[in-house]
């Protein structure tokens, strides 16, 4: 019995680490750059909009795990350049992906969430789907 415990104890030591949250320094760098994303008109420039949130989701990937809801946040961003690129399905696919990695974030991403539940209402009337 004891060497079946000391088999499990030796297994959780070599577990990965939990992951570190960012430092401040971090926070607002991916801040300063969804500032900079969001300041670029989706509808008149809409590559450049791409290219800001793309650059933002990428940090954020440096500092969470890919289905973290920060994450899922701002890749939702992408779904308005999608829908200006005459890209409506995959915009409505992309947020319908995303939205519960965003929820699952709780509370503190009630605002992320309505937004994006927002977009896809437009989404769906451009389409016609009325769910």
């Amino acid at each position: 019995m004891r060497f079946i415990f000391l088999v499990l104890a030796a297994g959780l030591s070599l577990a990965a680490p939990a992951a570190a949250e960012p430092t401040e320094a971090e926070r607002a760098r991916l801040e300063e750059l969804r500032k900079a994303a969001d300041e670029i008109d989706v509808a008149a420039a809409t590559d450049e909009n791409r290219a800001g949130w793309q650059r933002a989701i990428d940090y954020a990937k440096t500092l969470y795990p890919a289905d973290h809801p920060v994450v899922a946040s701002l890749e939702s961003e992408l779904s308005l350049a999608d829908y200006f690129e005459g890209d409506v399905a995959g915009a409505i696919a992309r947020l319908e992906r995303l939205l519960p990695l965003i929820a699952a974030g709780g509370a503190a991403y009630e605002g992320d969430v309505v937004d994006s539940q927002n977009a896809l209402v437009v989404m769906y009337m451009k389409t016609g789907r009325n769910e």
